[in-house]
């Protein structure tokens, strides 16, 4: 027994006294009364020597002189400044900055996140944040309407991905025009990982050779796309509208565009039209730009590319994928 807490005791003979002990935590007296009452007590490692020296101020001689290592410990996050006290075989909880006690400790932390603000998880879509997952894809649904299905949608457009941070890409991209710029052209990606590849390949000279056929790519996704569709004769992506079948997603957007949907590209500066955005360009570039490409293995100037490469096929067995 402690002679300072019996002292307090017979000088107060109140049937509920309230004591109060300077510099003591609830938690900690209580710790202290169950290893007296109880004759076991778990603590946090860091917290063995404040636990000892509370001990000894209240005269506890038989606990005071325990040395650390004799104190059964409980290894733990000391971050969530959670105690754990042995009840016989239940362990308890007690939160730090309250008077709870839980039975579980993800109860307690569970407890310490929604009502003293530890963590929150934010909303990319608003200033809304929420103490868990749960309650934050309950707010989404409701006031955004973006988990459907794992997706999550824009809420300035009906663009959708399976991550949020894709999301907040295509926002900065599409709807506050962040880009990021070349140090050593004019070129503007509208993310840093196109940014790394344009660099890569247009100005450190990377290219990606496929190990069946001669052919070099700029990107591996590329290199991917022409291993799957020349040698595999993989077509992942099927049009909803007839039996064509294109090796990518944009070409597949094209034929659609220009077969089925009857889009058409006008030239701002003749009466061109284009059934295709590629088309255009390679119009504008000829005939406005006077763009030529050169052959490196004669005098021979094409006007696109699509010609230079029949030409170095045709005339010089040049074949490229």
């Amino acid at each position: 027994c402690s002679p300072v807490l019996k002292t307090l005791l017979q000088n107060n003979p109140h049937s509920h006294p309230l004591i109060y002990l300077e510099g003591v935590k609830q938690h900690e007296l209580q710790s202290i009364l169950h290893l007296m009452y109880l004759g076991e007590v778990k603590v946090f490692e860091d917290t063995v020597n404040r636990f000892l020296k509370i001990a000894k101020d209240l005269k506890l001689n038989q606990i005071s002189q325990f040395a650390p290592e004799t104190i059964s410990k409980m290894k733990g996050e000391p971050s969530t400044n959670d105690q754990s006290v042995v009840l016989g075989d239940q362990i308890l909880y007690n939160c730090e900055d309250c008077d709870l006690v839980f039975k579980k400790r993800f109860a307690l932390l569970r407890h310490r996140t929604s009502k003293h603000k530890l963590i929150s998880y934010s909303c990319y879509q608003c200033e809304y944040q929420a103490s868990n997952p749960a309650n934050l894809k309950a707010h989404q649904e409701s006031k955004h309407k973006s988990v459907k299905k794992g997706k999550y949608s824009c809420d300035l457009c009906d663009y959708q991905a399976r991550k949020p941070s894709i999301v907040k890409m295509h926002k900065e991209a599409k709807h506050e025009g962040i880009r990021y710029s070349c140090n050593l052209c004019e070129y503007q990606a509208t993310r840093p990982s196109h940014l790394k590849i344009h660099q890569e390949s247009k100005h450190e000279g990377v290219k990606y050779s496929c190990d069946q056929c001669e052919y070099q790519a700029k990107q591996p996704s590329h290199l991917k796309t022409h291993q799957d569709s020349i040698h595999k004769g993989v077509r992942r992506y099927s049009c909803n509208e007839c039996e064509y079948r294109a090796t990518r997603q944009s070409h597949l957007k094209i034929h659609q565009e220009s077969k089925h949907e009857d889009v058409v590209y006008f030239c701002n500066l003749c009466e061109y039209q284009g059934t295709q955005a590629t088309n255009l360009k390679a119009h504008i570039e000829s005939r406005h730009d006077c763009i030529r490409y050169n052959c490196n293995q004669c005098e021979y100037q094409a006007t696109t590319r699509a010609h230079l490469r029949k030409h170095q096929e045709s005339k010089h067995s040049i074949v490229k994928h």
